[in-house]
């Protein structure tokens, strides 16, 4: 259990904790690579493509480019469906 100094109110607590854990947004931020695989397999040019459209953003911390698991979801969910014939 991480403890936290008990001067402080319990939201800031709340927020340190979560912070300590790893998850202050409570989602998934994925690597470029990892990215890549969860869009099928994509290669890094096709996936900076996307990035480069519009599709996929990209975020940074510090040198590191990460993308949230909601832009994946935002863009598998902007991809046509394919209608049966």
């Amino acid at each position: 259990m991480t403890t936290v100094d008990p001067t402080i109110s319990e939201t800031v607590k709340a927020a340190v904790i979560e912070a300590l854990k790893g998850n202050v947004t409570g989602e998934r931020a994925w690597t470029v690579e990892e990215a890549m695989k969860l869009l099928g397999g994509l290669s890094r040019a096709s996936f900076y493509k996307l990035v480069a459209a519009g599709d996929i953003q990209l975020r940074k911390i510090g040198a590191r480019s990460v993308v949230l698991q909601s832009d994946i979801d935002r863009f598998l969910h902007s991809l046509p469906v394919l209608e049966r014939s």
